[in-house]
């Protein structure tokens, strides 16, 4: 009798924690969703100098910053973004807007292009030949910073503030979820640590949904191991962010 409680206790435990941790991977689910949405939409693009006109016309623009180049950097869930390189006599102008997308387009017609040089600083000089001070603002690029400037906009132009610290709060919960919850079905917790690590978030997607949401209905016999998961990590990291260069 005491047996048979104990059996149907153990088997209600292990319901309820099933329950419970379906309802946190739907949740980690959907901050993965709003999360990786939030950092595409913000993340930089190149656009052209009328539709900067047409921001700034439209009262839409809330910060700006001039800029010589760009870079290559890393946002939220490892997405390559764009970083700009700034100087007060750039050739590009970068911008945000109120919905919080951001882009950037070269205003003299010379490109602002990744890894570019610096251009010349040309200050107005003194009678004895000698700089006065800040370098002058190319003629093409000095109209559309006053009129930014008339409209509120301030500098430089910010990262978003919350998405990052939102970011690693749905990954560390993921990666806690996994190394203290039940063994996993379809590969070892090795086999899943190494594939949460993928671009885009989407190696969390797959364990949240192989794993949790959509489980195998029989036993799997053979369980992918952590060298498969290590592999696989590089070639699915690859392959995702081609198609991110191509997406965004």
């Amino acid at each position: 009798m005491d047996g048979g409680t104990a059996t149907v206790d153990a088997t209600t435990t292990s319901a309820r924690t099933g329950t419970l941790l379906r309802a946190l991977a739907w949740l980690l689910l959907a901050g993965w969703a709003v999360t990786l949405g939030l950092t595409l939409w913000t993340r930089p693009g190149e656009s052209t100098p009328q539709q900067l006109r047409a921001d700034v016309a439209a009262g839409r623009v809330d910060h700006y910053e001039v800029v010589y180049g760009t870079r290559t950097g890393h946002g939220p869930w490892n997405v390559s973004t764009t970083d700009f390189n700034l100087s007060p006599i750039g050739p590009g102008i970068a911008w945000s807007l109120h919905d919080g997308r951001r882009r950037w387009a070269s205003i003299t017609g010379v490109p602002v292009d990744l890894n570019s040089s610096p251009p010349q600083a040309h200050a107005p000089l003194n009678p004895d030949g000698t700089p006065t001070g800040e370098p002058l603002t190319d003629p093409l690029v000095a109209p559309l910073v006053a009129a930014l400037d008339r409209d509120g906009a301030t500098s430089p132009v910010p990262q978003p503030e919350l998405l990052e610290p939102l970011v690693v709060v749905v990954g560390l919960t993921g990666l806690v979820m996994l190394v203290t919850g039940p063994p996993p079905h379809r590969g070892t917790k090795w086999f899943w640590f190494w594939l949460l690590g993928v671009s885009a978030g989407l190696g969390l997607v797959a364990w949240l949904v192989l794993e949790h949401l959509f489980p195998p209905r029989s036993k799997v016999t053979r369980r992918q191991r952590g060298l498969t998961g290590f592999a696989l990590s590089f070639v699915a990291a690859s392959l995702v962010n081609i198609g991110l260069s191509f997406l965004v």
